[in-house]
């Protein structure tokens, strides 16, 4: 299944912020930011059974006060999120957290004339992947960037 196929009873922007609780002896905490509610539930549901806490934004305003109140080991964030898209998302983060890892999804990689996933890359996202994409390939790339993290501490 992919996590495309999560989303296809479509979801709203929300307004509060989700928090997961982490399974016993696991202590990495990933920031999701999506407008999609639906993707929210099934992402974060995906991390917690696989031991991650999990904080769930709908905006990019949410997710920087989540930042600055919360330990954050990861960010995986959609491209496009109301307040600011995912881009600036980058470049906020790597001015304000820069050893934190970020992976970003779209569900529109082209969208216009613009190569959006291929900008996050240059940008500093440790990943990019189409909201397509396996929960197997989402799994590998989050694990690694957990990683990455912990080697940055």
């Amino acid at each position: 299944m992919a996590v495309r196929d999560m989303a296809i009873n479509g979801g709203n922007a929300g307004t509060a912020v989700d928090v997961s609780s982490p399974l016993p002896g696991k202590s990495k905490t990933i920031l999701l930011i999506d407008d999609d509610e639906s993707v929210r539930h099934s992402l974060s549901m995906l991390f917690e059974i696989h031991g991650w806490r999990t904080i769930a934004a709908p905006s990019g305003a949410e997710a920087i006060i989540v930042l600055q109140n919360e330990a954050i080991d990861l960010i995986v964030t959609d491209i496009f999120i109301p307040d600011f898209d995912g881009l600036e998302m980058l470049r906020e983060v790597s001015k304000q957290w820069p050893e934190l890892p970020t992976i970003v999804l779209s569900g529109k990689p082209n969208w216009g004339d613009i190569d959006w996933l291929r900008m996050a890359r240059h940008l500093g996202a440790h990943a990019v992947l189409e909201k397509t994409s396996a929960f197997d390939d989402v799994l590998r790339e989050v694990e690694a960037a957990v990683l990455l993290g912990a080697d940055a501490i």
